[in-house]
């Protein structure tokens, strides 16, 4: 008995470290949207929206989030990454996407981590991204606070499209 019970210990304890990883990921990626919106500097960067040949759908979004938007935030081994439905030049606003049956279509831009400069992501490999949803598609410093979910997605890109199922942190970090 002492052995099922130190096994059950040690299996709960392992599952609290793997979702703390990925809330001290997910507060390392705000921390960077937030020094990235403040940091641009916007004044030559011509205006206007960019547009990527980079997408991710993520499913399996619980029920509750259709109709809401999605925006995410994250980085593979090259780059960091932003997905949603556009970005300004500037990286200081963008536009959510909305959520349908469970699913979502993001666009996918990398930014140049010297210049934070924002291009089209058209990159293969592993990447792990925070799913931020809100009520509003509008994205910018003082939305980003009024979150009504938050998840996570891994994802296998190939040729800067790939797809991952959402995981729900919800219940954890709001």
């Amino acid at each position: 008995m002492i052995g099922l019970e130190k096994a059950r210990v040690m299996e709960k304890e392992q599952f609290f470290m793997k979702r703390f990883s990925k809330f001290l990921g997910i507060i390392a990626i705000m921390a960077l949207i937030g020094f990235a919106m403040t940091a641009c500097d916007s004044s030559d960067d011509g205006g206007g929206v960019i547009d990527t040949s980079g997408r991710l759908t993520i499913t399996g979004i619980p029920s509750q989030f259709n109709g809401k938007y999605a925006f995410a935030e994250g980085e593979d081994y090259n780059s960091y990454l932003i997905g949603g439905e556009s970005v300004d030049r500037g990286g200081e606003s963008g536009r959510a996407a909305q959520i349908s049956n469970g699913r979502v279509t993001l666009k996918i831009w990398s930014m140049n981590e010297n210049s934070w400069a924002l291009g089209s992501y058209n990159g293969s490999g592993y990447a792990e991204f925070a799913v931020f949803i809100m009520n509003s598609a509008q994205v910018n410093e003082s939305t980003m606070s009024n979150m009504i979910g938050i998840g996570s997605v891994d994802v296998t890109f190939s040729n800067g499209t790939g797809s991952g199922e959402f995981e729900d942190l919800s219940d954890w970090y709001l």
